[in-house]
């Protein structure tokens, strides 16, 4: 058995957004441990932060915490997830909410899949995804598109998948990443196809990740 382990942390006197805990799809996942530590600044034995995390769209946490608390969820799946969420001081503005939330997620070593990926950033008020296309090299089990925004900047988007020249949505994804935000996109392609993704960002750009896994 083996495990992937990532971590976020911040400090705000107002509310946070928990982001960029992505996992990709190119394993069979099995659980994950969510370690959650919060604590305050102006009182440091009593104060607590709201922690409201989620597992792609499902709330899993939502309590006040001082100190530590542990969390375990089950994945028993190859797909790709996110942990996301708020932390969020009890006393906002005046006093900082300080946290951090460590997600360890243990995996099949025989499940590990092959992957290739190609990515497209850019800046700028209104910019147009380029070259962000893998060619029919291989026969794709699945694909994931991983959209990452840049610090400061609201980051528009707008995107879509296209797979040998049909769109695999008849709407495109369209969201907003407020900042260092993240959003991953999994689609089953189980085929000998080119993948090809177009779109655009206004306000601020961004990074556009395309993998296919084999």
């Amino acid at each position: 058995m083996k495990t992937v382990e990532k971590t976020w942390e911040d400090s705000t006197d107002g509310w946070s957004k928990i982001e960029r805990l992505n996992f990709d799809g190119d394993r069979y996942w099995e659980e994950c441990t969510i370690t959650i530590n919060g604590k305050n600044s102006y009182f440091p034995t009593g104060a607590a932060q709201k922690f409201t995390i989620y597992l792609n769209d499902e709330k899993i946490f939502d309590e006040y915490i001082h100190g530590t608390k542990v969390k375990t969820k089950s994945i028993n799946s190859d797909k790709g997830f996110s942990v996301t969420g708020t932390m969020s001081s009890d006393i906002p503005v005046a006093h900082d909410a300080i946290g951090s939330i460590t997600v360890e997620c243990t995996y099949k070593e025989s499940s590990v899949l092959k992957s290739k990926s190609v990515s497209w950033s850019d800046g700028g008020f209104v910019t147009i995804m380029e070259r962000l296309f893998l060619d029919a090299t291989e026969t794709w089990k699945k694909c994931e598109i991983l959209v990452e925004g840049k610090p400061n900047t609201p980051n528009h988007f707008s995107l879509q998948l296209i797979k040998d020249g049909s769109l695999v949505d008849h709407e495109p994804k369209i969201d907003q990443l407020f900042g260092t935000g993240s959003r991953k996109y999994t689609y089953d392609i189980n085929a000998k196809e080119t993948l090809l993704v177009v779109g655009y960002f206004i306000a601020g750009g961004g990074k556009v990740t395309l993998t296919g896994i084999y």
